[in-house]
């Protein structure tokens, strides 16, 4: 994990970046139906993401790829998406590197999330869409014109309070 120094970095990087009304995901229950497990499987991999409300301003999740015959892991990421000071961000650090990448709230409409860093090299752009109950894509790209798509399906709900004996 980052230590202080360098996530207060990232917070500021975060702050410098160009701000755009985002305000249907401020707080972020606008973004509760990323809570719960996600799953894609494309062949050769299996692609995992997961969500959970840790607080009224922070989701923490955690992503994984996986080789589909082995389970060997071939990347790895911890996710937060935090509300401060009413602005929203996708943080995401990868093991490679030793700084973690925020990513700002810019568009948030029912069903569609887009979190953008366009100082970033890759991606400069993740775009979080809907489809149905069962199913999300994440649109990953340069913002113009290269990139990829993960196409999500539900494996597990979210369900807040669980109690489990």
């Amino acid at each position: 994990m980052p230590d202080l120094r360098s996530f207060t970095l990232v917070l500021a990087m975060a702050i410098a970046l160009p701000a755009v009304a985002a305000g249907a995901c401020t707080p972020l229950d606008g973004l509760t139906w990323l809570l719960g497990s996600w799953e894609a499987r494309d062949g050769s991999f299996v692609t995992r993401e997961d969500w959970l409300r840790v607080s009224a301003n922070t989701f923490e999740g955690k992503g994984v790829t996986l080789t589909a015959d082995g389970g060997e892991v071939r990347s790895a990421e911890a996710l937060r998406i935090v509300r401060m000071q009413d602005e929203v961000y996708l943080v995401a650090k990868v093991r490679s590197s030793a700084q973690a990448v925020p990513f700002r709230l810019t568009a948030c409409e029912d069903g569609r999330a887009t979190f953008e860093n366009p100082a970033h090299d890759f991606p400069r752009k993740i775009d979080y869409v809907r489809v149905g109950e069962e199913r999300i894509d994440v649109l990953v790209s340069d913002g113009i014109e290269d990139g990829f798509i993960i196409k999500y399906h539900k494996v597990n709900d979210y369900i807040e309070n669980k109690n489990e004996e």
